[in-house]
């Protein structure tokens, strides 16, 4: 978040050695920073915390929620004190922390500008079978679902609250452990993810980049990556946009022009292409996406190294058994087929 223009952070944790330390590396990149030592399981230290940073930085304009605990347990062998332990710091530490970040943020609603935003770490466990650690795996389901009702609760104060959901990642605790095997041997890329990696999704959801997403849990499983949202990698220069005339296509067009990246627009209206050519100063070609022959004629003109596939069309709102064949072929063609070829 530093790095990314935050120039005020607030850390709460109970070891206040570790939070010392952090705290000296951010004070040495130019930033301010609060620290307070609590014991978020408990709703009087939880907001007492936050209560503390408020009165130390000022508005607070981002919560998130790291804290965790990850003992292993055979799901046979759980105790009550175990049970007990886990959902008293991921389940309710994390509720605890929304309320105040709420109540707090409550203060200064001003929409339809966004109020602030929380990001819930949560993780990939939520969503499958993990009988080693059962009762982690279970509170991190329920903080997906506390954030589902926080965001519902909230949107009318436009406060955005959403969650990110890693695999397992290379923090110093797995290294620690001997896990980074396993969690390599588990994950499509052969490897675990850096703290970094998982850093930029939450920096995402919890900056002025994301205005809109609420509700939403974001699963970062190695199976799919994101480069740094401020920059492309340097060797791409062209990219081709379908659908590119109106709505999100245009809205794409721009974001990748803005990026430094040479625009090709396609569609099929061939006023509304002129019209974005002569305003936004982008490549346009009129074609139909449906036309293989012709679409590869395009791409073999420019060297793309980016394609967005964004041409699309929706029925006519009939019920499905009432849609005319010729409507479905169409919608087949240009929705499913044309991304493909």
């Amino acid at each position: 978040m530093v790095k990314r223009g935050a120039r005020k952070i607030g850390l709460i944790d109970r070891n206040e050695q570790l939070m010392a330390e952090a705290a000296s590396t951010l004070r040495a990149l130019d930033c301010e920073v609060a620290t307070a030592a609590a014991d978020i399981s408990r709703q009087a230290s939880a907001h007492a915390a936050f209560g503390q940073v408020v009165e130390a930085l000022g508005r607070v304009h981002c919560l998130v929620n790291s804290a965790a605990i990850y003992p292993r347990q055979d799901i046979f062998e759980i105790t009550d004190e175990e049970w007990d332990l886990e959902n008293a710091v991921n389940i309710k530490g994390t509720y605890h922390m929304m309320v105040a970040a709420v109540r707090h943020m409550q203060g200064f609603v001003a929409a339809p500008q966004v109020t602030g935003r929380i990001v819930n770490v949560t993780s990939v466990d939520a969503f499958k079978a993990h009988p080693q650690n059962a009762h982690y795996a279970a509170t991190k389901a329920a903080v997906v679902s506390l954030t589902k009702s926080f965001a519902q609760a909230c949107a009318k104060d436009q406060i955005l609250v959403n969650s990110v959901a890693p695999a397992g990642f290379a923090t110093e605790r797995a290294r620690q452990l001997g896990f980074l095997g396993e969690l390599a041997a588990a994950n499509p890329l052969g490897r675990a993810a850096e703290p970094a990696e998982i850093a930029e999704w939450i920096v995402m959801m919890g900056s002025s980049r994301n205005s809109y997403a609420t509700g939403e849990n974001v699963i970062v499983s190695g199976v799919t990556s994101m480069p740094e949202a401020t920059a492309l990698p340097a060797s791409y220069r062209c990219a081709l946009v379908t659908g590119a005339t109106s709505g999100i296509g245009k809205a794409i067009v721009l974001a990748l022009r803005d990026a430094g990246l040479q625009v090709i627009a396609v569609g099929r209206s061939r006023e509304a292409l002129q019209a974005l050519g002569q305003e936004q100063g982008v490549v346009t070609v009129e074609a139909d996406v449906r036309q293989a022959d012709a679409f590869a004629q395009v791409l073999s003109q420019y060297p793309v190294d980016v394609l967005v596939n964004n041409a699309g069309v929706l029925s006519s709102r009939a019920a499905f058994q009432d849609m005319d064949p010729a409507e479905i072929d169409t919608m087949l063609d240009i929705n499913l087929k044309a991304p493909c070829t």
